[in-house]
């Protein structure tokens, strides 16, 4: 884990996927040299954080995020059409307003 915020100047550390992955490949050799278990593949390609709260809510299945996700996936998969997304989503409860430059609100 590295904290990305200077704790003197505040400013914040970034770095470039190459570099990230250069990074990880260092933390997975000293784990290895310290019998650590290191991220599996699958773990390393999650590609989002999510806050500690979050994380435990998915696990728990109480994940209003996760949830509203299932729910878009499911009806992509059925929709055929804007206004059919946009219907069927009404039945679940949920407001859609989907602009021409297909910015999504919920």
């Amino acid at each position: 884990m590295i904290n990305t915020v200077n704790i003197e100047s505040g400013r914040k550390y970034t770095q470039n996927n190459e570099q990230r992955l250069e990074i990880q490949a260092l933390s997975d050799r000293i784990c290895d040299k310290y019998g650590l278990h290191a991220l599996t593949e699958e773990q390393k390609n999650l590609g989002t954080y999510k806050k500690p709260d979050e994380y435990r809510a998915e696990q728990s299945g109480q994940s209003w995020k996760s949830e509203l996700k299932a729910t878009i996936d499911d009806i992509l998969s059925t929709a055929i059409s804007r206004d059919d997304f946009i219907r069927k989503m009404g039945k679940y409860g949920y407001k859609v307003k989907w602009s021409d430059d297909d910015y999504l609100e919920l």
